[in-house]
C-alpha cells in the first residue's frame, strides 16, 4: 500500500514538474503585455483568447508529456501494480487540467483533447516501462 501511495506521488511531482517547466519555457515565446496582471480571470482569459494556436498545441503537448512520464515514473516505483498508479495518476492529472481549463476559460478542444488524452498517455507511460522492467512477482 505504501509503494503505490509513493508511486502515485512520484507520478504527480513529475507530471507538475512537466507542466511548470513548459509554462516557463511558452511564456518565453508569447509576448505578455507590460502592466499585465494575470491575477485578473477575466484579463488572463482574453489573452488566452488571443494566443496563436501553434503555442496552445505545444500547451497541451506538454500537458500529455506530463501525464506519459507521470505513468512512467509510478511504473517505475510500483512494478507490480505498475497499471492501477499509472492510471490514477493519469486521472488526477487529468482533473487538474479539466480545473485549470473551466476556471479559466480555454479553447473547448483543448478540454476535449485533455479528457480523451490523459488516461492513454498515463497508461502507455506506464505499460513501456513493464516491458522493459518485468514486474517482480
Amino acid at each position: 500500500m505504501l509503494i503505490r501511495i509513493l508511486a502515485i506521488l512520484v507520478g504527480i511531482i513529475a507530471g507538475f514538474i512537466v507542466i511548470t517547466f513548459g509554462d516557463l519555457i511558452l511564456h518565453q515565446f508569447i509576448n505578455i503585455p507590460d502592466g499585465f496582471n494575470q491575477n485578473d480571470k477575466k484579463a488572463l482569459e482574453g489573452f488566452i483568447a488571443i494566443i496563436p494556436l501553434q503555442y496552445l498545441i505545444i500547451m497541451v503537448t506538454y500537458w500529455l508529456l506530463s501525464s506519459f512520464l507521470g505513468g512512467l515514473m509510478a511504473s517505475l516505483v510500483n512494478r507490480d501494480g505498475w497499471r492501477n498508479s499509472s492510471l490514477i495518476v493519469g486521472v488526477i492529472l487529468m482533473i487538474g487540467a479539466i480545473a485549470n481549463i473551466t476556471i479559466i476559460q480555454h479553447p473547448k478542444w483543448m478540454l476535449i483533447v485533455s479528457v480523451i488524452g490523459y488516461l492513454p498517455f498515463a497508461f502507455l507511460g506506464g505499460k513501456i516501462i513493464s516491458m522493459i522492467i518485468k514486474p517482480k512477482n
